[in-house]
């Protein structure tokens, strides 16, 4: 079964995913001529109300200050993700979310078990995100492609996408034979 229908995670919030790792997303669904659907969350902050903390900080607007911060970076993302799909010829759709940081696991699993294969990209120092891609990979039973944090420079291009070096880790173990046939359509490729 080749992969025809591939989601994307792109993170929003405390900082936006890397727009290196949207292009190269973009590059690996154009290589397996697939189509691409982005998901972004819009985080919610929900704030109890207290007298004394309204007079003391105002963590209502703080709380709202974030939430616009989210949508920014969620937006701003997703135009990145759109005009590169756009230019290399491919099938894309975004999706853009809106929860509070507790459901967006269970929310971006679900969506995840739709797809054929999910791509997240990581970032070294964003633990949500890692979280994310673990309640991905283990809970929505599909194939999930981990990018790597980019490490270079805003200034350096990212390297086209090549499918042209294949990496076995092999145990004999049931995960491992799952994940070998999980990722076939990408080693044929």
């Amino acid at each position: 079964m080749a992969f025809r229908d591939l989601l994307l995670h792109i993170g929003s919030y405390p900082e936006p995913t890397d727009n290196r790792a949207v292009v190269s997303a973009v590059e690996f669904a154009t290589v397996l001529n697939a189509k691409i659907t982005a998901v972004a969350f819009v985080y919610e902050f929900s704030v109890p109300s207290s007298l004394l903390g309204d007079m003391i900080m105002d963590f209502g607007a703080m709380a709202a200050a974030e939430h616009q911060k989210s949508l920014r970076n969620a937006k701003a993302a997703i135009d990145v993700f759109v005009s590169t799909a756009l230019k290399s010829g491919l099938k894309h759709d975004h999706i853009l979310e809106r929860s509070v940081a507790s459901f967006i696991p269970d929310v971006l699993t679900d969506h995840a078990r739709l797809r054929d294969l999910t791509i997240i990209p990581l970032s070294g120092m964003d633990d949500f995100q890692n979280f994310l891609a673990e309640a991905v990979i283990f809970g929505s039973g599909r194939p999930v492609v981990l990018l790597p944090g980019t490490e270079t420079s805003l200034a350096e291009p990212a390297p086209p996408q090549r499918l042209d070096r294949i990496g076995i880790a092999w145990d004999s173990s049931r995960p491992a034979a799952r994940a070998i046939a999980d990722a076939m359509p990408v080693l044929q490729q």
